[in-house]
């Protein structure tokens, strides 16, 4: 016998993140409550310029007490492809454009919160203008990727996504020769 749903309960509907309860019975009779979680697919991009230097956002973000360090990107607009969602996000984030973006990893944000997360390497860069939305408040940051890494495994930075798209482009330039 398989589980089976016996109710979900909506806690949460907000174009960035749908929160339910979920609740089976088992096999046995049990009930299990489960927090489940969707969201639009989220895009980031490490900027490697030809130096070996990465470009990185210092951002306020509510509830944190100090600055987040991160990679830039954000939410993949509806009908946008990831890819396309992680150029628009490193142009307005940064103002940087990039020639070449290679895709390093897809995951989930989160086993209870099933958001994919797809992040690339950006390389053949040009600057530009940043282009911010009304709420964010972003200071650009360039330091050698290995640096960046070091630090990252330091604390100084503690976004996730950010973390992991550090260490999966610098083993993807480790490796490619």
């Amino acid at each position: 016998m398989r589980r089976k749903l016996v109710r979900r309960k909506v806690v949460l509907d907000h174009p960035y993140s749908h929160l339910d309860l979920a609740t089976e019975r088992d096999e046995k009779g049990r009930l299990h409550t489960y927090i489940h979680g969707t969201g639009p697919e989220i895009a980031f991009s490490v900027p490697l310029w030809d130096d070996g230097t990465v470009t990185l956002n210092s951002q306020r973000r509510f509830g944190m007490k100090a600055r987040s360090i991160e990679v830039p990107g954000g939410h993949v607009d509806a009908g946008e492809k990831p890819l396309a969602g992680a150029r628009r996000e490193l142009r307005e984030e940064t103002g940087i454009r990039a020639k070449r973006m290679t895709k390093l990893i897809t995951c989930f944000s989160s086993i209870k919160v099933q958001q994919r997360v797809h992040l690339y390497l950006a390389e053949g860069l040009t600057e530009g203008e940043q282009q911010l939305d009304h709420d964010e408040e972003i200071d650009l940051i360039r330091l050698p990727l290995g640096d960046a890494v070091r630090r990252a495994r330091r604390g100084w930075m503690v976004h996730g996504p950010s973390i992991l798209a550090l260490y999966a482009a610098a083993e993807h330039v480790r490796t490619r020769g």
